[in-house]
């Protein structure tokens, strides 16, 4: 990602921040300089790795295993995420239909218009990201001090346009280099684009808590619903004269995630039709980055030490993770342990300081 400051000097209010800071933050009032992608050197140019609490609670400290992470992205080749997690011109054609995820049998007819939104290439093509932080909404982030060494990370990837401004940097950071959103998020936030404050709200919350150059990813093509919320993304953003650089997720590309872990062993539940975002962004991760950290990846109602925890970091305790009825929490978290215990990435969910 290039280097870019922010100067300009506005006082916006987004949800889910505070606003009796007076110091100008990130989604507060703008008035200092913040530089996104730093030059100084990464963890992965300095051969670190970052080390977070076990959340076995053993009390040992992570390392990871590189056999195993090896292992594991030879079992995930089939999927080609480099080249095909993304839409890009390269592996589609115009006035082609493209299936949707879940419902095969209807599709969306590949007009030029769309087509041109479409990088040429993916920005993921012939490289790694270096040590990625992933960085979920759960609410075990609160309290943690995490925000630092979330930041010092190369890639971070947050997750349905979550809130990143105060109160929360000190537990969450500030860097963000790549955020998701939802059909649900666009609409409760932003009126599915379809408003022109909504489109305002949509493309102010972008520049101030993420960045201008920051790649913003959604899933239109897994449902038909989906279409009307996501896919007028580009277009607001080339009508504002941003540069957040939007994504679409190739629908290949997610339906063969699920058949290649089907094959790996881990299969839905009944009346589940996807995995969460968080789990299946960590395999995209696996396959893009050299190392992989996990923040605020926590689905209980509780913390190990018996402390109500919300489902997220920005709301107070509200019900989730293994009472969603949309994933199985459950067994997806024992995954993402497992991959943790044979080193494979790193769950972090302890204070980091």
């Amino acid at each position: 990602m290039t280097s870019l400051t922010l100067t300009r000097s506005v006082s916006v209010q987004f949800f889910e921040c505070s606003v009796s800071s007076k110091r100008a933050q990130v989604g507060a009032t703008f008035g200092e300089t913040r530089s996104v992608g730093s030059s100084q050197a990464t963890p992965s140019e300095r051969g670190e790795e970052h080390q977070g609490q076990d959340p076995s609670n053993t009390g040992q400290s992570w390392q990871m295993n590189k056999t195993a992470l090896l292992q594991l992205r030879q079992n995930l080749k089939p999927l080609q995420t480099a080249k095909r997690f993304v839409l890009s011109q390269d592996i589609s054609a115009k006035k082609r239909r493209l299936p949707f995820v879940f419902r095969p049998k209807n599709s969306l007819y590949m007009k030029d218009d769309m087509f041109y939104t479409l990088p040429k290439v993916s920005p993921f093509s012939g490289r790694s990201l270096g040590v990625c932080s992933l960085v979920g909404n759960g609410g075990i982030l609160t309290g943690s001090k995490c925000g630092e060494q979330i930041d010092s990370s190369d890639f971070v990837i947050r997750f349905n346009m979550a809130p990143v401004c105060p109160p929360y940097l000190d537990d969450i950071g500030r860097r963000t280099d790549m955020v998701t959103t939802s059909r649900d998020r666009m609409r409760s936030k932003f009126d599915s684009l379809k408003s022109h404050t909504g489109r305002e709200k949509f493309v102010n919350h972008l520049h101030h808590q993420y960045g201008q150059d920051t790649y913003i990813v959604s899933a239109p093509f897994t449902v038909k619903g989906n279409i009307g919320s996501l896919l007028g993304i580009p277009e607001v953003l080339t009508s504002h004269n941003s540069s957040a650089v939007p994504l679409f997720i190739n629908p290949s590309h997610a339906g063969t995630m699920l058949q290649t872990w089907r094959k790996l062993g881990l299969k839905l539940s009944d009346g589940e039709t996807n995995f969460s975002s968080g789990f299946y962004y960590a395999s995209v991760a696996l396959e893009l980055c050299d190392q992989v950290n996990m923040y605020g990846f926590w689905p209980f109602p509780e913390d190990r030490e018996g402390r109500p925890v919300s489902y997220h970091y920005y709301k107070s305790v509200d019900s989730g993770g293994l009472n969603n009825r949309w994933h199985d929490m459950d067994k997806e978290f024992e995954k993402l342990l497992e991959f943790h215990n044979h080193g494979v990435l790193q769950l972090i969910s302890g204070n980091c300081r």
